[in-house]
């Protein structure tokens, strides 16, 4: 930053202070206590550069996002309640009528382990409000009538298997995801467009989507008519007959010598020109109206032990699915996790398997860091299909098996539509590759004016998964943008 001139005018150290904290925010010294769910910590400062084992407070002001890095915890605040978190993802996101915690170090470690979706927040002493104070933390919803009543999961997050997310705008202009669910948007009170197994649904401005998974989006399908009433809880009524959440991804019971993965994403470096094949390059096709950028996303393990996903159901036609971490210990031993909360669905893309759903998230960012689409691709199926070779900047801290041990023949239940239990893995020294040519491997970017951009792919962005260092997950690489022209600029992080 450059300083003017003020000729003669003589600035004492108080001005300069205050121009001081005008400038860069509240001071790091001026530590603010504050309370999240049932832990206690200080703030240590106010939309301010996050720094070693900090806890910050971004606030509108700020601007739209945290523009923070990877290596920390982050939690969304509205109404007094956490509504969304995210581990190692960064740049999240503020919300114009809350804030965002932001933690580093042995910061993130208080977040991680105290600020879970639907917790109280209170600082400097306050009383936090009451849990069911206001409409970004209404628990229930009630459409046409008394006797249709339902919990809400959560306000401004990642659907999960049979969850009920409510969307508003703070979230985004549409709600993002997937075809998988049924969703009802909401303004004035009244349902005003329902859509089934569409997904993305726009988020009207002054009111909300209600967007189900499952059994939720079969009671929506149900109940959510366009014309029908839409009620929010706010008066700290217990919910009735709750529906069951998933279990949250585990926080324990991790053998002490366990050979846990470490997963990586190889730098995106190639454009069709250098690779004419256009299986490994950036490029653009436009179909059906839509401008895709194509892409790979090579998701690689270069950790002690392999990545091994089990997933379970109750029958052929259940949809009841428990994804499963099996970790191997230092004498050969297999200790089962508890259920991650990752759902699976079959086919999809082409290939007739069943896919862990969301496991890589695919962004195009802005040169101030904020996320403007996400991919097309919701479906993986893990396996090993590419070798360690010179381009790794990493070497695997484990053995690397000579040849697949996740074949694709006995991996994610292929050609198996009936299968009540698969595998997905990643050996050590491994990696799965999705080229650029698959369908959906792409991000919508029709209507996004020519430009530099950043494209981001991040492994295991929900937290699913225990490994040994979850902060190197991404892979960012910078491109310029002219028509249907992609030129590759330069590849900042990954393997």
């Amino acid at each position: 930053m450059k300083w003017r001139k003020y000729g003669a005018l003589s600035l004492t150290s108080g001005l300069v202070a205050a121009m001081f904290v005008a400038l860069w925010g509240t001071a790091s010294s001026a530590a603010t206590p504050i309370t999240v769910g049932s832990g206690s910590s200080s703030v240590t400062g106010v939309d301010v550069t996050r720094t070693s084992n900090a806890l910050v407070k971004y606030t509108p002001a700020y601007g739209a996002s945290t523009r923070t890095n990877t290596y920390g915890f982050e939690a969304a605040v509205v109404g007094g309640k956490v509504t969304q978190v995210a581990n190692g993802v960064g740049n999240m996101a503020i919300p114009s009528n809350g804030f965002v915690l932001s933690g580093h170090g042995t910061q993130r470690t208080f977040l991680s382990v105290n600020a879970k979706v639907g917790v109280t927040v209170s600082e400097g002493g306050t009383t936090p409000p009451p849990s069911g104070g206001t409409p970004e933390t209404a628990s229930r919803v009630t459409l046409g009538g008394p006797t249709t009543t339902r919990a809400i999961s959560a306000h401004n997050v990642r659907r999960l298997s049979n969850q009920l997310i409510r969307y508003t705008r703070a979230w985004g202009a549409t709600t993002d995801q997937n075809a998988f669910g049924f969703e009802a948007a909401v303004l004035n009170g009244r349902v005003t467009q329902v859509a089934d197994r569409v997904g993305n649904l726009a988020i009207p401005d002054g009111g909300y989507v209600l967007s189900g998974h499952g059994t939720e989006a079969t009671w929506l399908r149900a109940n959510a008519r366009v014309g029908v009433t839409a009620v929010l809880d706010t008066d700290n009524a217990p919910v009735p007959s709750p529906t069951p959440t998933p279990t949250p991804p585990p926080t324990g019971g991790v053998p002490s010598d366990a050979l846990l993965p470490d997963l990586m994403v190889h730098k995106l470096d190639r454009t069709i020109n250098q690779d004419p094949s256009g299986n490994h390059g950036f490029f653009i096709t436009n179909t059906g109206g839509q401008k895709l950028l194509k892409f790979p996303a090579i998701t690689a393990n270069v950790g002690r032990g392999p990545l091994e996903i089990r997933g379970t159901r109750s029958s052929t036609a259940a949809t009841d699915w428990v994804g499963r971490q099996v970790v191997t210990g230092a004498n050969g031993a297999k200790t089962t996790l508890g259920d991650s909360g990752a759902s699976f669905y079959f086919a999809g893309d082409g290939h007739n398997h069943w896919h862990i759903r969301d496991f890589d998230k695919y962004e195009i960012l802005d040169a101030a860091g904020t996320s403007l689409k996400l991919g097309e691709k919701h479906g993986y199926c893990f396996e090993d299909n590419t070798s360690r070779d010179s381009t790794w900047s990493v070497t695997p801290a484990g053995p690397q098996p000579a040849s697949p041990v996740f074949a694709n023949a006995t991996s994610c239940g292929n050609n198996q539509p009936n299968a009540t239990s698969i595998v997905h893995g990643l050996s050590v020294g491994w990696a799965d590759t999705y080229p650029s040519s698959l369908p959906d491997q792409a991000i919508d970017i029709t209507g996004l004016p020519d430009g530099t951009y950043t494209i981001r792919v991040t492994a295991d962005w929900q937290g699913f998964w225990r490994e040994t260092n979850d902060a190197n997950n991404v892979a960012t690489t910078v491109v310029r943008i002219a028509g249907n022209t992609v030129t590759f600029v330069s590849a900042n992080t990954g393997l």
